[in-house]
């Protein structure tokens, strides 16, 4: 299995991207779909090292979208991959349980459920999957971030907090320890104290398989608590050789690139060389299921995006729209399809199930391509930097290095000298 970057084809230097995949795309690459725009579709697999067109190494699946069955054809993507060339972290779905929207169970999970056999089965399905197929797997843990929300069935951050370290105590106690798969904390919290109380929650179960922490909600979104979670890991000796994984949950944007390999740099510069941030994002599949597309990335000193669609049959600057940055449709396999056969006159709006994956892989591949431009752009000087990127990103990075530097434990982290403003560059 390969739990270094490197043997996934990755730069080890950079923040290591993942697309997360999404049930849908995944089953039109194996429908037999007779139309001449890829049949069974192995040009979509870009998960497999192989692939003529392109190929990308990791990725994030969600098990809340999955049958949890061993031998599904479906998930091939995925359960079939080459294990030794790329990366598969497995997010463990604690979200849709919370939601009571895991897959086979929609509407079917409640507080009460949570204390019976049958939560117990689902579980242990879960870890099974997760033992079988992932290089690193995330606790099952309740978003505090959701609380509120409608249908979400714990009630207050204590209850996710509390249900989610019942959640390490039955992984500790059923996980089958000569399987591969290392397993990620993940630390929730809507502010920076209240991701120390399940920081000091988790931290410290005995017996508990610790490979890697997860940062998920305002913890992996705001960089102010990020790099105050960072630094607390650090002071505890939390980021070292075996715990040498941080998986940031859910956010991926083109902004989050720049942010994210910055904190890589400094954890390779002053913490532990071998240690590694990763980060997801699903708005690609989001933006194809709507049929819109990714036309180019603007990084200028106002602002880091992508820009973006809606694909049209007449609308022929789909196709002949250039850019400074990433024309409409690079897509690696575009020499090998026409535009028109993206659209099929039946459909309700022009499209179908694999024109909607066709949509999704070539915004995978232009995030990620802008993705690999902001992690260049974060090593390079910062007078090269002027007009290439927003000031403030300059001096985040220059803040942040600074403070890392001249970290030591007696480091107040609950005041670190950064800015207000940086909260919301990632969005």
């Amino acid at each position: 299995m390969a739990h270094n970057p490197l043997d996934a084809g990755l730069n080890p230097e950079e923040a290591v991207f993942l697309p997360a995949l999404q049930s849908m795309y995944m089953s039109s690459i194996h429908c037999d779909d007779k139309r001449k725009i890829f049949p069974r579709s192995p040009e979509l697999n870009w998960y497999d090292p192989n692939n003529e067109h392109w190929a990308y190494g990791a990725t994030l699946y969600s098990v809340g979208q999955s049958d949890l069955l061993l031998d599904d054809d479906v998930e091939g993507m995925v359960t079939k991959r080459d294990r030794s060339r790329t990366i598969l972290i497995a997010d463990s779905g604690g979200y849709q349980i919370g939601r009571s929207s895991f897959h086979n169970y929609d509407k079917k999970i409640t507080r009460e459920f949570l204390h019976q056999p049958g939560y117990d089965e689902l579980r242990l399905n879960i870890l099974r999957w997760m033992e079988a197929f992932a290089d690193y797997g995330l606790i099952i843990d309740f978003p505090a971030w959701a609380v509120g929300e409608e249908g979400f069935i714990l009630p207050t951050v204590p209850d996710c907090l509390r249900e989610t370290k019942r959640n390490c105590l039955f992984l500790r106690d059923n996980y089958n320890q000569e399987k591969p798969v290392r397993f990620l904390t993940v630390l929730q919290g809507t502010y920076f104290g209240e991701a120390m109380q399940w920081y000091n929650a988790l931290k410290a179960i005995e017996g508990f398989p610790y490979r890697g922490w997860s940062f998920a909600g305002p913890v992996a979104g705001n960089p102010i608590i990020t790099t105050q979670m960072l630094l607390a890991l650090w002071r505890d000796g939390r980021i070292n050789e075996i715990e040498n994984w941080v998986h940031l949950l859910g956010k991926g944007s083109v902004k989050a690139a720049f942010v994210f390999n910055v904190l890589q740099q400094c954890i390779t510069d002053y913490v532990c060389p071998t240690a590694h941030i990763s980060y997801d994002v699903s708005s690609p599949f989001l933006m194809g299921s709507f049929g819109r597309f990714y036309t180019h990335g603007v990084s200028n000193s106002e602002e880091i995006a992508l820009k973006q669609k809606r694909a049209e049959q007449d609308d022929i600057s789909f196709i002949r729209e250039t850019h400074k940055r990433w024309c409409a449709w690079d897509s690696p396999f575009a020499k090998d399809i026409d535009f028109d056969e993206l659209f099929v006159e039946i459909s309700k709006h022009g499209l179908d199930t694999k024109s909607y994956a066709v949509l999704m892989h070539h915004n995978i591949y232009v995030t990620n391509m802008a993705i690999k431009m902001m992690a260049f752009q974060s090593r390079l000087p910062d007078n090269e930097l002027n007009g290439l990127i927003p000031n403030i990103y300059v001096r985040f990075r220059r803040d942040v290095r600074k403070i890392f530097e001249t970290f030591t434990t007696d480091t107040d982290i609950n005041n670190l000298p950064l800015s207000a403003d940086y909260a919301k560059l990632i969005g």
